[in-house]
């Protein structure tokens, strides 16, 4: 014959099940519940008073089209031709194209205190460029522009680099932000 096990529903409950919680387990509890909700109230807040670089902008494209934009982008803003290096006024959109194993363009300079808005993309696969130091992170999908807002503050050079694996050349595709 079979036995029920101990502890369910068709079991009598054991006894002492409705006698009060210890006091002190009541304010452990406590403790814990009162810990819970400051930690959501501040990852919500975070949110909405961090320092968060999200990218509200946004537009359908294609990356035939996204390659078009910023071929149109180097050519306007290259200190020398066929050199991959852009200087950028403040003011004027940047586009880095996301491509296997390598940045377009691979050089970025832009000047300190100036209003910026990246757009990126990706011409084949998914891509996470990351500009080090300036706390900006994307995620590049064929198909998709995403703009993110940022004004540079400490000059210097950062590195951009991928940290979304794409490949054997994954290793190096990087660029570089020059602050000025």
């Amino acid at each position: 014959m079979a036995t029920i096990a101990e502890g369910t529903a068709m079991q009598p409950p054991v006894a002492g099940w409705d006698k009060a919680m210890p006091k002190d387990k009541q304010l452990w509890m406590l403790a814990l519940v009162v810990a819970s909700i400051v930690m959501i109230a501040i990852s919500f807040a975070w949110f909405f008073v961090g320092r968060q670089n999200i990218p509200w902008r946004n537009y359908a494209t294609t990356p035939e089209a996204f390659e078009q934009q910023t071929k149109a982008f180097v050519a306007k803003f290259e200190t020398k031709p066929g050199s991959g290096i852009v200087n950028v006024p403040p003011g004027e959109d940047i586009f880095l194209l996301n491509k296997i194993w390598a940045f377009e363009p691979a050089e970025i300079h832009v000047k300190t205190g100036g209003s910026y808005t990246i757009w990126y993309s990706s011409k084949d696969v998914m891509h996470n460029p990351i500009i080090a130091d300036q706390r900006l992170t994307f995620t590049a999908i064929p198909g998709h522009a995403y703009g993110i807002q940022f004004t540079p503050t400490t000059p210097g050079t950062y590195l951009i680099y991928c940290a979304e694996y794409c490949g054997v050349g994954h290793q190096a595709m990087a660029g570089k932000l020059v602050v000025e």
